[in-house]
């Protein structure tokens, strides 16, 4: 969710126990790696909603319809019965 400011859990693989709790060294290494796993989401958020976009507008193009994702007016949709 890109417009929550949170990491609700975070996992950790390897041993991070050379580090000292206590000095301000190890602090700063964990901000650094939880700073490198935010960036990281946030550029793999981004790739998936361009692949999204990308596969939305191959299927409307497939299906013989314009698909306009970013404009701003509405367009009615005829029912069929």
């Amino acid at each position: 969710m890109p417009s929550r400011d949170e990491i609700t859990e975070l996992w950790l693989k390897g041993d991070t126990s050379n580090i000292s709790a206590g000095s301000q060294n190890a602090a700063a290494q964990h901000e650094a790696l939880i700073d490198g796993a935010v960036d990281a989401a946030r550029g793999t958020q981004a790739v998936l909603a361009e692949a999204v976009r990308e596969s939305a507008e191959r299927f409307a193009i497939h299906a013989g319809k314009k698909l306009a994702l970013s404009g701003s007016g509405t367009e009615d949709i005829e029912m069929k019965q």
